[in-house]
């Protein structure tokens, strides 16, 4: 048995002001360069600093970002005799992702055994299957994030438990299952019919499976509509 933890570090994040130093600056450089109608037209979204829904210090980047963490396990059993052998083996993998919500999870089961059931005759069948499962964050096709690698909203914009929920992926009203399952194998008869003749033949195998179930509640989609 063999395993480790370790993690994957979130990216640097960019400098930006939030709340109220967001706020006197933008209203510094309004005033220093707007023009005198731009002046007198200022967004109530700017200057209503008493109003809940304008004055909040939303981190978009420290709300969605995080450490992720990895996680690898793996375990292993054998036996060998002479005229059997076998080897059960199992890998599991999960990865967190730095958005959060988003996660990936790998479990690889092998087998392997080998058998000679009779004098110049080995059987071999080695069996691998993969099970991938994958958490793709709000669960919606569509990108429905409200900012870009390169343009953040205001942190004056509230964000409600509904909206967060959607954004970190925890909306138990949505489903998404995504799963890959992949079958190989390869059998293989090996028969010694004289010392300097020998018969081989082999059979592989390779099975894949993809299916991703999706249901978009009213709470994550634009129209209101499942």
């Amino acid at each position: 048995v063999s395993s480790y933890v370790g993690i994957s570090t979130r990216p640097a994040m960019k400098a930006v002001l939030v709340g109220r130093e967001e706020r006197r600056l933008k209203m510094a450089l309004l005033l220093a360069g707007g023009s005198y109608t731009q002046r007198g037209n200022v967004s109530q979204f700017l200057t209503d600093s008493l109003n809940p829904a304008f004055n909040n210090n939303t981190d978009w980047q420290g709300l969605f970002l995080r450490d992720a963490i990895i996680q690898n396990t793996d375990l292993s059993i054998g036996s060998a005799e002479e005229k059997f052998a076998y080897r059960i083996s199992l890998n599991r993998y999960q990865e967190d992702g730095i958005m959060r919500g988003y996660r990936l999870t790998r479990m690889n089961p092998r087998l392997f055994i080998s058998a000679k059931p009779y004098k110049g005759v080995e059987l071999t069948t080695d069996i691998f299957l993969g099970i991938t499962k994958a958490l793709h964050g709000p669960g919606n096709i569509n990108q429905i994030y409200p900012f870009t690698v390169s343009n953040f909203p205001s942190s004056f914009w509230n964000i409600d438990e509904q909206a967060r929920k959607n954004y970190e992926g925890r909306n138990d009203k949505v489903r998404d299952d995504d799963r890959t399952t992949s079958l190989n194998g390869n059998t293989r008869l090996i028969i010694n019919v004289l010392p300097s003749l020998v018969f081989t033949t082999s059979l592989s195998y390779n099975f894949g499976f993809s299916r991703r179930d999706y249901l978009l509640h009213r709470s994550i989609t634009n129209n209101n509509r499942s």
